[in-house]
């Protein structure tokens, strides 16, 4: 339920706050930020015992860990505002593709066709959108990129190609930086200490590369870095006061501030649920449990399809070949009763 609902959310956030995707990450971390300090607070002042933060973890650490989280979250919210309804429910699961291929050892031969066979599914999925039929680039390329090479690298569907990065590579690459970190530390320490800090630091990034990010969103138009107070007035006042903006200097599209606020706490609420109730299966202590959580995470793309054509979108042939070949390949992975059972389908920002 709880996947169905962020899908769907994500989706029609970032369609609705296209002008204003780069505050809704922004305004993520910062109720992220809020939501685990405060229940950092309420352990702070019921359990004290639990405030374990050992000295050895050097703040540049965490600044790595922050960095990571933030360049695959801004990937996933840039891209997925012109990526295809379907294309971001199934892509979600890209980043779980990639552990066998890495760790191809701890995996058995039934498993690793389970993955080939999901890895067909994203191939056939996204070929289309990507090479055949491109989406409107998030970046106007023609500006600074000769005509010859421009007219290969413009005409790809950038968008698609960005969000797969997110939930592909780069999650792969979060994870392994932050498990890096953790698994060095010398003793437990409080997940809510640890992810309290670093929600912190992916916020104070996203204020400090706000501007840069602002002017290369609009580096083919006139637009200086002193427009950036009325965008950002525009986009606070869309957000919370559900006004409609009075301009947008960056955008020809308008946006619907009605809901905005309502869908950024639904996204980021139902995300952090997400992530809660994964993590308390144990792979190691309940596999099976671990394998049904999979099944479901990926059965969820048989309730997201049809309710995305409710809303008014569109699936395409190699979208529902995708989710058919995605779907059929974990499931011949789940077959292995042997190997690895630490596939993970669940593939966010959120440490």
């Amino acid at each position: 339920m709880f996947a169905i609902c962020e899908r769907v959310v994500f989706k029609s956030l970032v369609d609705d706050q296209d002008p204003f995707r780069y505050l809704i990450i922004i305004l993520t971390l910062f109720i992220s930020f809020v939501y685990h300090g405060g229940y950092l607070l309420y352990i702070a002042c019921t359990d004290p015992d639990e405030m374990r933060w050992p000295d050895s973890l050097p703040q540049l650490n965490l600044i790595k860990m922050a960095l990571a989280d933030f360049l695959t979250f801004s990937c996933i919210v840039m891209g997925g505002t012109l990526t295809t309804a379907p294309l971001t429910a199934l892509l979600v699961h890209s980043s779980s593709l990639i552990y066998p291929l890495i760790y191809g050892e701890e995996y058995s031969p039934l498993q690793k066709k389970g993955t080939y066979l999901s890895l067909a599914g994203v191939g056939v999925a996204v070929l289309y959108p990507v090479i055949f039929h491109p989406n409107q680039s998030l970046f106007n390329f023609s500006f600074f990129l000769p005509s010859r090479l421009c007219f290969f690298l413009c005409n790809l569907g950038w968008p698609t190609l960005l969000f797969l990065l997110g939930y592909g590579p780069l999650t792969v690459f979060s994870t392994v930086v932050k498990e890096k970190q953790i698994l060095s530390l010398p003793s437990p320490t409080n997940p809510i200490v640890l992810s309290t800090t670093l929600h912190l630091y992916e916020f104070l990034l996203g204020l400090i590369l706000c501007i840069p990010t602002f002017l290369m969103m609009n580096v083919d138009t006139s637009v200086t870095a002193g427009d950036f107070k009325t965008y950002f007035g525009d986009g606070m006042g869309c957000f919370f006061k559900g006004e409609d903006p009075s301009s947008i200097p960056h955008s020809e599209d308008d946006s619907s501030c009605s809901t905005s606020f309502l869908l950024l706490l639904s996204f980021t609420l139902s995300t952090s649920l997400l992530i809660y109730l994964s993590s308390k299966i144990d792979s190691r202590e309940n596999p099976e449990g671990d394998m049904w959580l999979r099944r479901v995470m990926v059965g969820s793309l048989l309730i997201t399809f049809p309710l995305f054509l409710l809303l008014g979108h569109s699936i395409t042939l190699t979208e529902i070949i995708g989710a058919v070949l995605m779907i059929a390949g974990q499931e011949v992975f789940n077959q292995q009763e042997n190997g690895s059972d630490t596939l993970e389908v669940i593939s966010t920002f959120s440490p």
